[in-house]
């Protein structure tokens, strides 16, 4: 327990904080003559930043929770290695998503109008049959995370976006797997 809450303490304060600074050096002040690689490659810190802040401090309660002999779950397992955007979101904030799951994408994908959605979509065979109702479960799951993480439009609007493409990259699964195999 006292490893974990030193890895996650070296994450959050020696590498998050390190970083802000180098970030807020780029986009606190006038970028309007920045190179586009500068932007980039303040982008590429602050997915780290974010990434070691978080799971930093994450790491840190779970060591701490270790230390009373509380066994807590993993929250994160190596995001930034994943596949597919999917597969991104599986590996972060993993409590968040499975309680999205168990409280939200199930009981919507369960209600009576979404079953008969189900029935209606059989009738163009099973990968529509299972992936519509899923894809408008996602784009729900994402716009409430998107509430979730505030009210602002730009939320919103993120939370959309990765529902939409989850969504529709589970539509298009056939044509990327006959892409991959031809």
């Amino acid at each position: 327990g006292l490893f974990q809450f030193i890895f996650g303490a070296l994450k959050k304060y020696a590498i998050a904080d390190c970083l802000y600074n180098f970030i807020s050096a780029i986009f606190d002040g006038p970028y309007n003559n920045l190179p586009g690689s500068i932007i980039v490659f303040g982008i590429l810190l602050y997915s780290a930043y974010q990434y070691a802040d978080f799971s930093g401090g994450i790491d840190m309660v779970i060591g701490i929770s270790k230390l009373f002999g509380i066994k807590m779950q993993p929250n994160f397992k190596q995001p930034y290695f994943s596949i597919s955007l999917a597969d991104f979101w599986r590996r972060w904030h993993i409590s968040l998503g499975l309680w999205m799951k168990d409280y939200v994408f199930y009981p919507f994908v369960l209600t009576e109008g979404m079953q008969n959605l189900t029935k209606k979509c059989g009738k163009f065979g099973k990968h529509l049959q299972r992936t519509i109702p899923a894809g408008i479960a996602n784009i729900l799951v994402f716009f409430i995370v998107g509430i979730w993480h505030g009210p602002e439009m730009h939320y919103v609007l993120w939370g959309l976006y990765n529902g939409f493409v989850i969504a529709l990259s589970d539509f298009l699964k056939p044509v990327f797997t006959k892409c991959t195999t031809a």
